[in-house]
């Protein structure tokens, strides 16, 4: 899957809990100049996986409902000057 999206073509992965979903856009993302914009409807799992990209020293944010504007702003910002790579909505 991995090298199907490095190779530019539209690639549908059906993975069971666990099964490695998040790598397969992760390592694509890091391989490649931009931003990574990831869906997620789960703000928890949002948390979770910016915190773990943290961890590891991927820049990674997260922006969801209930969020202060200002850290919107600061988040998008840092988007559009490089000083993020993989951004969760």
């Amino acid at each position: 899957m991995i090298q199907s999206v490095l190779d530019g073509k539209d690639t549908l992965g059906l993975l069971p809990t666990g099964g490695g979903k998040s790598i397969c856009f992760q390592v694509p993302a890091l391989l490649q100049e931009g931003v990574c914009l990831v869906i997620s409807p789960l703000i928890a799992l949002m948390k979770d996986q910016v915190a773990n990209l943290k961890k590891r020293g991927i820049k990674a944010e997260a922006v969801y409902s209930g969020m202060h504007y200002m850290d919107i702003d600061r988040i998008l910002d840092n988007c559009v000057y490089g000083d993020v790579k993989l951004l969760y909505l």
